[in-house]
């Protein structure tokens, strides 16, 4: 007998656990545990001379880990401000 298929519900909880894991996010601790990243000296420096970029991106990731969609497109930016949605998407690779 084949297992039973997996739902749109399911296949949304298998992406998100693994962007959680690819991020270093532990789903199950509390939430203040889940801001327990280290971001590197350059992100911080950025996020500060930077604030009134960060809520676009908060939201940007916010409606991907949200959604069914496997890919989030985000508008043409400056490279600097690229870089640093690169690294804070990417920070679990670098560490």
């Amino acid at each position: 007998m084949a297992p039973p298929k997996c739902t749109s519900e399911c296949s949304i909880a298998k992406r998100n656990a693994k962007l959680a894991e690819a991020l270093g996010i532990n789903p199950d601790a509390n939430r203040g545990d889940r801001n327990a990243a280290v971001y590197s000296d350059e992100v911080v420096a950025f996020a500060r001379a930077n604030s009134k970029f960060l809520p676009t991106v908060e939201k940007a990731f916010a409606e991907f880990v949200t959604s069914d969609k496997r890919i989030k497109v985000l508008p043409h930016m400056p490279p600097e401000k690229r870089k640093f949605v690169h690294d804070v998407s990417l920070l679990s690779w670098h560490s």
